[in-house]
């Protein structure tokens, strides 16, 4: 019987021939000498025909080549893009990732591939000679494998933190469903946005580099679970799936889990009605919450219909990687470099306390690899290591601070940053001009893409800001600033804080502060909803692992409300500490509206504050006043104060070591009692550490000078570390210690200097030579 069906469309066989062992040359399948192949460069079929398919009419022998190397004859019209398919998809193995074939095209329809012996051959056969449609003109893949891509900077910066932190793998949203809810046609309604988004079909899989790449699959399942009330609470629910997480390397990063809620005793007319919890779940390195929403109006607009039409969505994130791809990062440079240029060096985020290292099974299999995405996140305390606290503004509150905000010429955003600028100033540099950084996040959806707004993926960014305080200056003068900053820096939202960090040589600032912009369905969609007596709420993020100390999130609920969420890693600061911050954060924002001017200067606003004292567990770091210090305050530097030059250049110095609460006059009164040739000076540590005040001496003397340090009692402890560290062969620094004095009259105190003189006078005397 013949045949009717093209080359392109008939089955094909495959026959495998490994390579002869001993290595003795063979022929093709063809019968002629085997050689090295000519006519054709590595690994690309020349000739192939447009539209052909790999594998033709006859079939796909595998034959063995020169010196009993594997071979693959491929006999029919071989499509390259097809080939180079399935020669990244086996390329995600180890015996494939580094190995090309050599073609040989001996026609249009006959091409000999000539292959490494550890390459699995036997797979590459069968993905060539699989049945599969004719692709259209749009298919640039094989129908039954991934579309492989690269990650963007920014993915590659959170798959670097997850791969630290597994903890911070996922993120989650909940919300209350009221009404009927069918589970069939909500999992229909999702797989039909599984079945239009293809960032939902995506994989994190090892690529043949050090690094991971993502894959795009042809068709993926959502996870859909429904429990019954007793199952769990609400936030039990969310640890549960939090410590599931995922496996990056299966497509369908994002889940739904259903609560039922208790059954209510029925209404008058009514049927019982109990709203339903809906917690989603999603890989930070793939979405994040703006294409979270974006995707729930598609969902609604699926369960309400259906069905999604379109087909597959395009943009998508594929396009945003060609787009980024063509970016010019030089601009941004310059940019952030500048900046640092004009800022001094920040210093870096406090270290966490000590804690106990987790075990080897909790940090997950692939946790403590660099460059491959972790399988699940580690179990353990990470939850309850990140502490949680709010404040509100009300409905007419938050109304009034937007209608101030727009007569200064800003938004509600800038006002937040202005606010948080002047407290951060106020507790690290007090009364006194001052440098401030922390990080904003930008969305990442102002870029000259189409339809950017409606992609789903990871763009959500944090850029650094940097604005110098002066309490002098206006609050007016001083949201201009952050306002012209926010707008530069607006431009480049498509970077990662990774490379920004890489140009600037900088950590990343301790907080982090997020405006996120209201999102809600459509009115069309709420009444739609309704006409089905469903009514859902807002969705609001769970209480999750903060990559930063602190985070500050300010969003607008259902009733108009102004929330500040914060969210701070309690290794670095107490609850109270964040607490206090953010009850000063929704003060000043109330207090500006009101009583702000034109000419109001940060000094001014910051006074209003009214401290409440807190009392700190014992663990907490301590606070100044009522803030809390994000990073320990620098110790100020000892000063080093000259009494009286020495007598000759080889006289040696003598150092006084002054003692908190002794007066004045005990410590200058030094020269007019000692007659000896030595410098006399007089360090005053203050709150230095050892270290600094080691520093000071050995700046301020030689390395052969002879040195004598003195002290009233209280200084002791400091003076005899000094010595012990100044000490060397050629300096053996004497330590002579006074009774001192007590405060009042003259007369103790001058008698105080006197006896110290004398029992300097005499030690010295004594010493040995060096």
């Amino acid at each position: 019987m013949s045949d009717n069906r093209t080359a392109a469309h008939r089955p094909l066989t495959a026959v495998l021939h490994p390579g002869t062992p001993d290595g003795t040359p063979d022929s093709t399948p063809d019968g002629t000498p085997d050689g090295t192949p000519e006519g054709t460069p590595e690994g690309t079929p020349d000739g192939a025909s447009a539209g052909g398919r790999a594998g033709g009419a006859d079939g796909v022998r595998a034959g063995r080549g020169r010196g009993g190397e594997p071979t693959l004859d491929l006999h029919g019209l071989l499509d390259p893009v097809l080939l180079e398919a399935a020669l990244a998809h086996l390329a995600t193995g180890p015996a494939a990732a580094r190995t090309r074939p050599r073609i040989r095209r001996h026609g249009p329809a006959h091409h000999t591939l000539y292959l490494e012996g550890g390459y699995p051959l036997g797979a590459l056969a069968d993905l060539l000679s699989t049945p599969h449609p004719q692709p259209g003109p749009e298919q640039a893949s094989w129908p039954h494998l991934p579309h492989y891509s690269e990650p963007t900077a920014l993915q590659q910066h959170l798959l670097a933190d997850i791969a630290a932190h597994p903890h911070h793998q996922v993120a989650q949203l909940t919300w209350r469903w009221h009404g009927p809810l069918d589970t069939a046609r909500f999992t229909a309604a999702w797989q039909a946005v599984f079945d239009r988004e293809s960032v939902l079909r995506t994989a994190i899989t090892p690529g043949p580099g050090p690094g991971p790449r993502l894959a795009v699959h042809a068709h993926a399942r959502p996870t859909i679970q429904r429990h019954p009330p007793t199952a769990f609470t609400r936030q039990a629910l969310a640890d549960h799936e939090r410590r599931h997480g995922f496996d990056p390397t299966r497509p369908g990063l994002l889940r739904v889990a259903l609560l039922d809620g208790a059954p209510q005793p029925p209404a008058a007319g009514h049927g019982p009605s109990a709203p339903t919890e809906v917690l989603l779940t999603y890989h930070r390195a793939l979405l994040d919450a703006w294409s979270v929403r974006v995707l729930l109006r598609a969902f609604y607009r699926a369960y309400l219909t259906g069905t999604l039409p379109g087909g597959e969505r395009r943009p998508d994130l594929r396009d945003y990687q060609r787009w980024l791809a063509g970016q010019d990062t030089r601009a941004a440079q310059d940019l952030w470099s500048t900046r640092t240029r004009c800022a001094p060096p920040a210093p870096a985020p406090p270290p966490p306390a000590p804690t106990r290292p987790a075990p080897p099974a909790a940090r997950g299999p692939r946790a403590a690899r660099p460059g491959r995405p972790a399988a699940r996140p580690a179990p353990g305390p990470a939850r309850q290591r990140t502490g949680r606290t709010r404040a509100r503004l009300t409905r007419a509150e938050a109304a009034r601070l937007t209608t101030w905000a727009a007569r200064q010429g800003v938004g509600d955003s800038t006002v937040l940053h202005a606010v948080w600028a002047m407290l951060l100033h106020h507790i690290h540099h007090p009364g006194r001009r001052g440098h401030i950084r922390f990080s904003v996040t930008h969305p990442g959806r102002t870029i000259a893409l189409e339809d950017i707004t409606r992609i789903p993926g990871p763009f959500t960014t944090a850029l650094p800001v940097s604005v110098d305080v002066d309490p002098a200056t206006t609050v007016r003068a001083l949201l201009h600033q952050l306002r012209d900053q926010h707008l530069d820096t607006a431009a480049y939202e498509w970077l990662s804080p990774a490379q920004i960090q890489q140009w600037t040589r900088q950590p990343a600032p301790a907080t982090v502060l997020s405006f996120e912009p209201q999102q809600r369905p459509g009115e069309d969609l709420a009444a739609r909803l309704a006409a089905q007596g469903i009514r859902v709420e807002d969705p609001e993020a769970t209480a999750e692992p903060t990559a930063h100390p602190l985070s500050v999130l300010a969003r607008h609920d259902h009733l108009g409300c102004l929330v500040l969420t914060a969210a701070h890693d309690r290794r670095h600061l107490h609850d109270d500490q964040v607490a206090a911050l953010l009850a000063h954060t929704a003060r000043l924002l109330r207090h500006l509206p009101l009583t702000a001017t034109r000419t109001t200067t940060v000094t001014q606003v910051l006074s209003h504050l009214t401290p409440t004292p807190r009392t700190p567990a014992p663990h907490a770091p301590r606070a100044t006043g009522c803030l809390p210090r994000l990073a320990p305050a620098p110790a100020p530097a000892p000063r080093l104060e000259l009494l009286r030059p020495a007598r000759h250049p080889r006289a040696g110095t003598l150092c006084l070591i002054t003692t908190p609460g002794t007066p004045h006059h005990c410590h200058t009164g030094l020269p007019h009692h000692y007659s000896g040739p030595e410098a006399l000076t007089a360090l005053h540590p203050g709150t230095a550490t050892l270290t600094q005040c080691l520093h000071a001496l050995r700046a301020h003397t030689g390395e052969h000078t002879e040195l004598a340090l003195a002290a009233y009692f209280g200084a002791g402890a400091l003076a005899y570390d000094l010595a012990r560290h100044l000490h060397t062969p050629a300096r053996r620094p004497l330590v002579v210690l006074g009774a001192g004095c007590r405060p009042g009259t003259e007369r103790p105190c001058r008698q105080a200097v006197a006896d110290l003189a004398q029992a300097l006078s005499a030690a010295l005397a004594a010493r040995p030579p060096a």
